[in-house]
């Protein structure tokens, strides 16, 4: 039987491909403007402006030809909440069709359309109010806790994959954007393989076209192997009409076994540099767990170092995040949609568990929201205490006896709720990943370790 990962290929459908990489940059100029580069930078690069690019995404929904997921659209949308949050109200004209077409296309019933709105508009207002709120969630966790009932979020959406571009990767002269994306799901590795294989990128991807070879003076011939392959390749990434990335890489692919491989892996490097970028290199893998709290799901995990040329790029370094990076895990995390495709997460679609960062901020969430219903519950009595030894009637005393015994039990349930919470919070952070094996080592994997490392996550 074959391995569901070891499809047919694709049809060439270039018309298809044009139309989503043009969905691709409609995405990345709005992340490109919430990410507040130059109105000049935008311009130059011929994105499309905040509220045009608001109603293309609108027009592609509503006509049912939206070909890329619309986890990347709902992606991109808290990504604006996040960084400007003051323009949501500016951008409501577009915005407001926007979410309806969303919620529409989820399958939400007319009569329950509009109060669907209104509870993703709200989340997403969540998201600006806490933006930057110390031990505040995820924002990404914040919005599809609040939204996943208006847009029927299936669970591998409500945990998409997070990208972090908050490490600094030294290689060399240089010191690079260190990005890293990691996540659980139930897709086995064999079904991910191509996750990991660059020549069936463009068969889903938003930006990547389609690889060719690399027919420089230092090229090598491909190299075939019983477990996988090494090969020069050039990469052409489309941002937007006038800005595309064309880098040479060599990439070396392995895999464990051809028909139900326990683990995938990619190594990649930048052969020379380009006009555009001096550093390019790092690794993606899918690999079974065999131990641990995630034992028998699926580990994905992508990491990169890149630092580009040009002064403006320079200025948008969560640019791969913000791009084709989210966009090829998003790709493995839900599936590649066609056209007209429904949002029912059948066999096929990955799930994915809660991560150890998922868990924490849960935590974290549930303890909050404790202890501001212990706060709101104690003002409540004091309130009505305090009424009872004030004002012109005479105190009640058995009134204001009851009403004291009642906020020393409400103080004694909410001390336990507290302690559970926090014990929930050290719990998670206690808890350590699961054990793996170490990646296959790979003769000219050169992918650099970071220097330091934020905690902060671009959303």
């Amino acid at each position: 039987m074959a391995d569901p990962g070891d499809r047919t290929p694709r049809e060439a459908d270039e018309n298809g491909a044009e139309v989503r990489r043009a969905q691709g940059s409609t995405v990345a100029a709005l992340n490109a403007f919430s990410a507040r580069l130059p109105s000049d930078f935008r311009d130059g690069l011929r994105f499309a402006g905040p509220d045009e690019a608001i109603q293309a995404l609108a027009a592609a929904i509503e006509e049912d030809t939206l070909r890329v997921p619309r986890l990347l659209v709902l992606d991109s949308l808290v990504r604006l909440a996040t960084r400007r949050g003051e323009e949501l109200g500016a951008r409501d004209a577009a915005l407001g069709p926007l979410l309806e077409a969303l919620v529409r296309q989820a399958g939400v019933p007319a009569a329950d359309v509009g109060d669907a709105v209104v509870t993703v508009r709200r989340a997403l207002d969540s998201v600006a109010s806490l933006s930057g709120a110390a031990l505040a969630p995820h924002p990404w966790q914040v919005f599809a806790r609040q939204a996943a009932g208006a847009l029927r979020l299936t669970q591998a959406e409500i945990d998409k994959p997070l990208c972090n571009d908050s490490e600094v990767v030294v290689k060399g002269q240089y010191r690079a954007v260190g990005v890293t994306v990691e996540f659980h799901t139930d897709a086995t590795p064999g079904a991910l393989r191509h996750f990991c294989d660059p020549t069936r990128w463009h068969e889903c991807s938003a930006y990547q076209h389609e690889m060719t070879p690399w027919e420089g003076p230092a090229a090598i011939p491909d190299q075939i192997r019983p477990n996988g392959w090494r090969r020069d390749l050039v990469e052409t990434v489309e941002l937007s009409p006038d800005w595309t990335l064309v880098t040479p890489l060599r990439f070396t692919y392995t895999i464990q076994d051809q028909h139900d491989p326990a683990w995938v892996h990619l190594d990649y490097l930048l052969l020379e540099k380009t006009k555009d970028i001096l550093v390019d290199e790092g690794a993606l893998d899918v690999r079974r767990v065999t131990s641990g709290k995630y034992q028998g799901s699926t580990r994905v995990s992508a990491k990169k170092a890149i630092l580009f040329a040009d002064e403006l790029q320079a200025t948008w370094p969560t640019l791969a995040c913000d791009t084709f990076w989210t966009d090829q895990v998003i790709d493995a995390a839900v599936g590649c949609p066609d056209a007209g495709a429904t949002l029912d997460s059948a066999a096929g679609k990955a799930t994915m568990a809660d991560s150890k960062e998922a868990r924490l901020a849960k935590a974290i969430d549930d303890a909050t929201h404790a202890a501001q219903t212990s706060v709101d519950a104690y003002a409540k009595l004091a309130k009505e205490a305090a009424a009872q030894l004030t004002g012109d009637s005479p105190a009640d005393a058995g009134k204001w006896l009851q009403l004291t015994t009642k906020t020393y039990t409400q103080a004694a349930r909410d001390t336990v709720k507290a302690w559970t919470s926090y014990n929930a919070v050290l719990r998670a952070v206690a808890e350590s990943d699961e054990t793996g094996s170490d990646y296959p080592e790979s003769d000219e994997s050169e992918t650099g370790h970071t220097e330091s490392g934020g905690d902060g996550t671009d959303p």
